[in-house]
């Protein structure tokens, strides 16, 4: 009951807080950025502290902040990791608290299937997979400004950077 009442005061002041990412998320967080566009177009403000989640649920998350009408800022509260990077780069404005951190790495896959399975699903499935993960790079890259080699490396290394170093990067626009 507090945490309903919680989040219908965020969104009285236009304020989303997100933490974890699945599909059934995304699908509200979606509806609420209609709903609060349909409203005005004043400024929404997207407060992250999240270890990621889901590849779909991050993609569509990041395809509706970015064709939101109303400028969203978004604000990385502790953490970014994995996929609330991408996120974060659909953010028209992108700022992080001084303590904030931001993990990279490559999609990890979540296989509920029997041994003798994992091969043909591979097989199924890699041309897809192998699009996601080029998609991950290439939008970091694009908004940051780096080569989509860079940002491969860092998933490589499943860097974690603080804020001054993601602003250096150019994840982040603002450190507060």
């Amino acid at each position: 009951m507090r945490e309903r009442k919680f989040k219908r005061d965020l969104l009285k002041k236009r304020v989303i807080y997100l933490e974890s990412m699945d599909n059934l998320i995304a699908d509200e967080i979606g509806k609420i950025i209609t709903r609060l566009n349909a409203k005005n177009y004043d400024e929404i403000k997207v407060i992250i502290d999240s270890d990621g989640g889901g590849i779909d649920a991050g993609f569509d998350m990041h395809d509706i902040i970015r064709l939101s009408e109303a400028p969203i800022t978004g604000i990385v509260y502790r953490r970014a990791n994995s996929m609330a990077i991408i996120v974060l780069q659909a953010c028209r404005v992108r700022k992080a608290m001084a303590n904030a951190s931001f993990y990279f790495h490559n999609i990890k896959l979540d296989i509920d299937k029997e041994w003798n399975e994992i091969e043909k699903y591979l097989k199924e499935n890699y041309d897809r997979l192998e699009k996601y993960q080029n998609r991950y790079y290439e939008i970091i890259a694009n908004r940051s400004g780096r080569s989509t080699n860079e940002i491969r490396e860092l998933c490589l290394l499943k860097k974690c950077l603080n804020a001054e170093e993601a602003l250096k990067l150019g994840i982040i626009d603002e450190i507060i």
